[in-house]
């Protein structure tokens, strides 16, 4: 089994989006150089670039293909089962909302 932190796959997600680190970086509110660390622990658990530089930024390899739409509808579910269940507790109208960003997350995949 492998861990893999939640926020990584999201990064790789906007990465993938983007194809620009500097782009990328001011989507998720963070620096150039996490987004540079986070793809580089990224690759390392992964084993593969997934992503290689050419001029115009950041060109997907084969593996960031194919993983690209299955890692996409794997957040999508995430954020759907933490929606429905923020969502089943009532909330007073004049209620404000408050979006919630995972600081840690872990993910098991067989190896």
């Amino acid at each position: 089994m492998m861990d893999i932190d939640l926020n990584l796959l999201r990064i790789f997600d906007i990465l993938y989006d983007e194809r620009n680190v500097t782009r990328a970086a001011a989507r998720l509110f963070l620096t150039q150089s996490a987004v540079s660390h986070a793809l580089a622990r990224l690759r390392e658990v992964l084993g593969d670039p997934l992503f290689m530089r050419i001029p115009s930024g950041l060109q997907p390899t084969e593996r960031a293909h194919q993983l690209a739409p299955r890692l996409r509808v794997a957040l999508a579910e995430i954020r759907s089962a933490v929606a429905r269940r923020y969502s089943t507790r009532p909330r007073p109208a004049s209620a404000s909302s408050l979006r919630l960003v995972p600081t840690f997350a872990c993910w098991s995949f067989p190896a």
